[in-house]
């Protein structure tokens, strides 16, 4: 057996000879994902996404990379359009987002609904059994249920990101590189000649050009105007340029003089104002989701979990009490840059996605 085909997991080893989509992206970890499934005897499609109508899309040279590493390994590879899905479920959400002066997360929405959900199906439609992705994060199964728990490589770890699966996608989908790290992926992809093994990681959104959010925004909805920088007091210090271009935390580009630092601790829709204020204003010890997406349990209420309130966040202990409004997490240590809009996703102390929701209110509720 082919040693490198020992890290897959057993879900998919004894897929032998069974039709499998991955879903490629003209990146290095999806491109060695369909790799390993080529050599384990499956029969693989690669399937790559559309997702911005040509007229709007940013030059991208994903589509041509996708196509040469499903030519360099000898499988059929399909082109799928889905900007009008992705444009309803992931790009309206996203604008409507900060235009309305929260932080949007747009790749928890995107794998659920078009990665697991538009390209899953039309994946079912070719007749494959389920989806593959290379994302970093292993399935596994408790009572009758899928959860997401960590990968090999803990410091690429993407559940944060995948917390709104679904049973019906999970049980479908695969993950090829839960027992892999990042060098070993760049490894294997040089060791087969992959087309993209020395391809630079972006850190950028797909669909975002260079990562030049306000501006994205701006080209398709009207600028938002311009308004009044508050101090926590009320006192006008300046003006802003539209609250799509601020984010909790900011400190630079603001525009003011001050004897002391000042960051953006709050944006305030209501009154159109960015309000600053000492680093110390930016800690709180509570945060309120308007519901939790059980994943591994259903049974959250007064209980300690582990939690994430950004992808690349430490997670910390939070208790949550369930409300007629949704959920509430106590953290037992006051936390920075707690952000409406991002996720707080709940771990089991093994690293297990317990459940997850999106951050609507961060502080003292009333």
């Amino acid at each position: 057996m082919n040693k490198d085909l020992a890290t897959l997991p057993q879900s998919i080893s004894r897929l032998r000879g069974a039709r499998l989509g991955v879903a490629m992206s003209g990146g290095v970890d999806s491109s060695v994902a369909a790799a390993l499934l080529v050599e384990a005897g499956l029969e693989v499609l690669g399937l790559t996404m559309k997702l911005l109508p040509a007229d709007s899309a940013p030059p991208s040279d994903h589509l041509a990379s996708a196509a040469e590493v499903a030519r360099s390994l000898g499988i059929e590879h399909h082109v799928l359009d889905l900007h009008e899905v992705f444009s309803r479920e992931v790009l309206d959400p996203f604008l409507c987002s900060y235009l309305a002066g929260t932080t949007p997360n747009p790749c928890a929405l995107c794998n659920p609904r078009i990665k697991f959900g538009a390209l899953l199906t039309h994946a079912r439609n070719l007749g494959c059994l389920g989806l593959a992705t290379g994302h970093y994060v292993r399935k596994l199964e408790h009572n009758g249920r899928y959860y997401l728990g960590a990968p090999v490589d803990r410091g690429k770890d993407q559940t944060y990101f995948l917390f709104l699966l679904e049973q019906t996608a999970l049980a479908r989908a695969y993950f090829p590189l839960e027992g892999i790290s990042k060098t070993e992926v760049r490894a294997l992809a040089a060791a087969r000649n992959l087309p993209v093994a020395g391809r630079p990681e972006s850190q950028d959104l797909c669909f975002v050009p260079k990562g030049r959010y306000p501006e994205f925004v701006e080209q398709h909805r009207a600028p938002p105007p311009p308004g009044p920088i508050l101090d926590l007091d009320g006192t006008v210090l300046g003006h802003h340029r539209g609250l799509h271009r601020y984010t909790l935390g900011q400190r630079h580009s603001l525009g003011l003089s001050s004897p002391r630092p000042l960051y953006v601790v709050a944006l305030d829709p209501g009154r159109n104002a960015v309000r600053v204020g000492p680093e110390a204003a930016l800690y709180s010890d509570r945060l309120r989701c308007e519901r939790l997406y059980p994943m591994k349990e259903t049974d959250l209420d007064g209980r300690t979990f582990l939690v994430k309130v950004r992808s690349t966040a430490r997670p910390v202990t939070g208790t949550v009490t369930l409300t007629n409004e949704g959920a509430e997490i106590r953290f037992e240590q006051p936390q920075r840059g707690l952000t409406p809009g991002q996720a707080a996703v709940l771990y089991d102390d093994e690293g297990g996605v317990v459940a997850g929701g999106w951050i609507r209110e961060v502080g003292a509720f009333t």
